[in-house]
């Protein structure tokens, strides 16, 4: 009978703690894109390979979020698509420190074009505000390079994304 109850609790544990990561992964749309291309801010691994290549509309603003390692290589590129009116978003790549990279795109030509190597591990956010009010289609790639060597989630941990506040 004490088999059976301990049985039991371990099975009611495992299942309630397996369930409640589903649905915490359900709220967080991290089912709801079949090429992994949109915002997921939850996510157990750091993000490599071909992260965005879509266009994007933009009415308010929008947010990628990705976990990085410190040293991996990542480019970023973003263009209007079909705006030949100017328009006005600003563009900021924000780290647990703050604003670590910003652009203005106001005319149909202006682009962005980041290439950089990773400084600090730790999640990063991709913010597009739209300052005009009329909703625009951006395109966005972003490519992430390989993390070497790969410890699983460790290697993209910031002991600082710990105690943030924001």
């Amino acid at each position: 009978m004490r088999r059976l109850l301990l049985v039991l609790i371990i099975v009611s544990v495992l299942s309630s703690s397996i369930g409640s990561i589903f649905a915490i992964g359900y709220m967080e749309g991290a089912f709801d894109d079949s090429k992994g291309q949109l915002n997921s801010p939850f996510t157990l691994s750091c993000h490599s390979g071909q992260l965005a290549d879509r266009d994007v509309p933009v009415t308010d603003d929008g947010e990628y979020n990705w976990m990085f390692a410190k040293g991996q290589p990542v480019q970023v590129n973003i263009r209007y698509t079909n705006v030949s009116e100017i328009r006005h978003v600003k563009v900021y790549l924000v780290t647990v420190n703050g604003i670590w990279n910003q652009t203005d795109l106001q005319n149909p030509s202006d682009m962005v074009t980041w290439d950089f190597q990773v400084p600090q591990s730790g999640h990063w956010r991709l913010e597009l505000v739209n300052l005009e009010g009329h909703q625009t289609y951006l395109h966005i790639l972003a490519i992430a390079g390989t993390v070497s060597p790969y410890f699983g989630m460790l290697s993209c941990i910031n002991p600082g994304d710990l105690f943030r506040t924001d």
